[in-house]
């Protein structure tokens, strides 16, 4: 587990857009095969563990997989419009529980609002390269980290009486949130950093400097490869438009 997070997390923190690509086709896959799962099991009365079952729904998965990857632009489109929808909804809850209650009884103001909203998640998706870039550079980053930590507590277990091994999740939850599990090499209260009255765990403490060092790399990485894409796109129509002259 700890290398399949740590190669997604390379993958994630050098390649956003692809890894966002692949995260969306990936996803419409488990939509296509479960859905057709479920339509086997109802229409034949097959149990869901039947291989005929599982080999329908694998089948009907591939091919929305490979509809989703053909047409990604109009699912990207999909996934902003859906974003802006979900994003208006909880804004809408919100406002109403403070007293916006115009939100819930007119309705004229309701369709305004969420089309507000779709269009905002459109314009966010279509904006998405460096956001992307950034949150996959970040997530890759804490993935790698926590990969590399357990990897190094492992090595170190037998000849560092502190170090306290665990599931790789543990690792990664001790990254984001530091009243988890004390795990890694420096897992005894003895070698807690204490700033203004809290601790904070040494192992944190060095996994998240780690990760923004890697966070930095990656976002940078992806800078290049967004502005080789970009040149590579406004070349052909520079070439065009001398040679018109």
């Amino acid at each position: 587990v700890a290398a399949m997070a740590g190669v997604f997390g390379l993958v994630l923190l050098l390649d956003g857009e692809r890894s966002f690509n692949f995260i969306l086709v990936a996803g419409f896959f488990l939509l296509a095969c479960v859905l057709a799962m479920s339509e086997m099991s109802q229409s034949w009365g097959l149990d869901r563990h039947s291989p005929v079952c599982q080999a329908v729904g694998v089948e009907v998965g591939l091919v929305g997989a490979y509809a989703a990857w053909q047409g990604i632009d109009g699912v990207i489109l999909a996934v902003g419009a859906a974003l802006g929808a979900a994003v208006g909804a909880a804004l809408q809850q919100h406002l109403v529980l403070h007293g916006a209650t115009a939100l819930q009884d007119n309705q004229g103001l309701i369709v305004v609002f969420y089309s507000a909203a779709i269009f905002l998640g459109l314009v966010f998706i279509n904006c998405r390269a460096r956001v992307l870039a950034l949150a996959s550079a970040a997530s890759g980053s804490l993935l790698l980290t926590s990969a590399v930590s357990w990897c190094v507590t492992a090595k170190m277990a037998a000849s560092h009486p502190s170090a306290q091994t665990g599931p790789w999740l543990n690792f990664f939850l001790l990254l984001v949130d530091n009243d988890a599990a004390d795990v890694g090499v420096f897992a005894d209260p003895k070698y807690d950093l204490n700033v203004h009255g809290h601790a904070w765990r040494r192992d944190r403490v060095i996994g998240l400097a780690f990760a923004a060092v890697l966070l930095m790399i990656g976002y940078k990485v992806q800078r290049k490869l967004m502005d080789r894409a970009d040149a590579k796109e406004v070349s052909p129509l520079t070439e065009a438009l001398l040679s018109e002259v």
